[in-house]
């Protein structure tokens, strides 16, 4: 797929960032216009911006975003955002909110409307019925590959298609993991095991994850309950209008609370047609502003919570997620292998993220084409995202459509 996903002290000025991803959000920075007087000037005086305030701010694009730096209000410190999805900086204008355009529309808008919601709720549901189906596997002695294979299968069989590769990560481990072709991991006791996975239907993509701890300290006892909590009481702020750092307050109070940290640099991102991760964040700590949520809008709610920094780190090695880079520049291709990818790629997944598994199911043979697609710059990597070892990392995401006075969620 949240990021991500998402203290007080400074974090590493560099962001550990993926590429692009699900999946980027981001909170702008605010330019400042200054007029200047220029007595030695001939013409009159000139405009120019001279200020532009921003900080470094979660993917990478299953389940699974460019963010720009963010200033948390209750302390000094400056976090930087890393999204279940490569991150990338941009500078946004705080929306101002609009009115429903229900009664502007044609009826052939209309008509579009409705079939994007009816496939959005299409998509919710069969990812809850997922859900249900998932949780009783994940137990002591299951392989990860299993449950991976097993769910990815049942989205399908459902009506839908993956929408990001299914993550299992494991403790310390926050987004990004997904087995590799012969992987042979199995889920431990003691083990906090995040199951996150993205379902669409042609485009209209939810994403959603749940956390289970088959760890028995007691100092752990709570950081599930922390995780669905804050998602649960963000939900409740939201409808037309609401800026998302409410939310970011909301869910820091929730989780510190319980004497954890809410991780900073990820977040839960709105979604647009394939696109996992469409501009707009939502913060898990507090912020002086935020973007505005409208109505019709679809975003995933996703908060990490861990009881160590407070942070992500993104492994520079290993990654298992890719996502089609749009170019029109054509590089060439040596090998059929890699042409015959690269077409299966872009007609399956077209800008959704992609597993090597998923590709392995389809090309048996075509670890050697797909490595020439990366080093080609034809895709681009969401990077595991970890905390430090030693630590556990929670994480609960739900996906809601805003409605005039509300929300619904819809996983």
């Amino acid at each position: 797929m949240a990021k991500k996903k998402t203290t007080t002290k400074k974090p590493p000025e560099q962001s550990p960032t993926k590429n692009a991803g699900k999946k980027d959000t981001s909170n702008g920075g605010t330019k400042t216009k200054t007029t200047e007087d220029s007595a030695q000037k001939k013409s009159s005086s000139k405009t120019s911006q001279t200020t532009k305030k921003s900080s470094e701010v979660k993917s990478t694009s299953k389940k699974k975003t460019t963010t720009s730096s963010l200033k948390k209000t209750s302390t000094t410190h400056t976090p930087k955002t890393t999204l279940k999805q490569p991150v990338k900086k941009t500078t946004t204008k705080k929306s101002t909110p609009k009115p429903a355009k229900t009664d502007q529309q044609t009826p052939e808008q209309i008509q579009e409307e409705k079939e994007r919601i009816e496939a959005y709720k299409k998509a919710g549901t069969i990812a809850k019925k997922l859900k249900a189906l998932v949780k009783p596997k994940i137990v002591p002695g299951a392989k990860l590959i299993e449950i991976v294979e097993f769910a990815e299968k049942k989205i399908i069989e459902l009506g839908g298609k993956p929408g990001f590769p299914v993550n299992i990560s494991i403790n310390n481990v926050a987004a990004h993991y997904t087995p590799p072709p012969g992987d042979t991991t199995e889920i431990q006791d003691g083990d906090i095991i995040k199951f996150d996975h993205g379902v669409h239907i042609d485009g209209y993509c939810v994403d959603t994850a749940f956390t289970i701890s088959l760890n028995n300290d007691t100092a752990l006892k709570n950081i599930v309950k922390a995780s669905e909590e804050a998602v649960e009481k963000a939900i409740k702020k939201i409808k037309h209008g609401v800026t998302t750092n409410i939310l970011g307050g909301v869910i820091e109070e929730t989780v510190r609370k319980y004497g954890f940290k809410p991780i900073i640099n990820l977040q839960g991102h709105r979604i647009e047609r394939w696109d996992l991760h469409a501009g707009k964040s939502i913060p898990c700590i507090a912020l002086p502003t935020g973007d505005t949520m409208e109505e019709g809008e679809i975003y995933a709610v996703e908060v990490f919570v861990s009881n160590g920094e407070g942070e992500i780190h993104a492994q520079q090695s290993n990654a298992q997620i890719f996502q089609l880079i749009p170019t029109t520049r054509k590089i060439p291709l040596r090998t059929k292998s890699s042409r015959r990818i690269l077409g299966y790629i872009a007609r399956e997944f077209k800008s959704l993220p992609f597993s090597r598994f998923q590709v392995h199911q389809e090309f048996p043979q075509g670890s050697f084409g797909l490595l020439e697609l990366i080093k080609t710059n034809k895709l681009e990597k969401h990077n595991i995202l970890s905390e430090k070892k030693g630590f556990y990392v929670a994480q609960t995401e739900e996906t809601i459509l805003v409605t005039k006075n509300g929300c619904e969620i819809l996983t």
